[in-house]
């Protein structure tokens, strides 16, 4: 896979949550938040896959679009949101808080813009 290009989310995926457009993510976005590996799950110990790590940024956004037209923004829309996640080749502890496996939990930055013709969905890092 090319990493400098956007990558565009599966139609049934975008449709699970609740995009109704083309949906792609930046590839600086897919690294940080969605990329995983099975090498990556032998380095953490974390069970994770790229499937449940696309839902969960897809989830998010789709919430910040909802919150972003329930505040009334109309036209190009654009809304900010995090996700948290476990990075690559950290060390995982497991699900227990109180053993500090939370503290292994990276919040990241991300914004969805809504527009364009034909309508399309983009998601990045807030820092792009």
């Amino acid at each position: 896979m090319d990493t400098t290009l956007p990558i565009e989310v599966a139609p049934q995926f975008a449709r699970a949550a609740g995009f109704r457009h083309r949906v792609i993510i930046t590839a600086a976005a897919w690294n940080a938040t969605v990329a995983w590996s099975d090498l990556d799950t032998e380095q953490t110990g974390a069970l994770q896959d790229e499937v449940g790590r696309e839902m969960d940024v897809l989830t998010m956004a789709a919430a910040a679009v909802r919150a972003a037209e329930r505040a009334g923004q109309r036209g190009v829309l654009d809304a900010p949101f995090t996700v948290r996640r476990i990075p690559r080749g950290v060390p995982y502890l497991g699900d227990d808080d109180e053993d500090g496996a939370y503290e292994a939990l990276t919040v990241v930055g991300m914004y969805v813009i809504v527009g364009g013709t034909p309508t399309t969905v983009t998601i990045s890092l807030d820092d792009e």
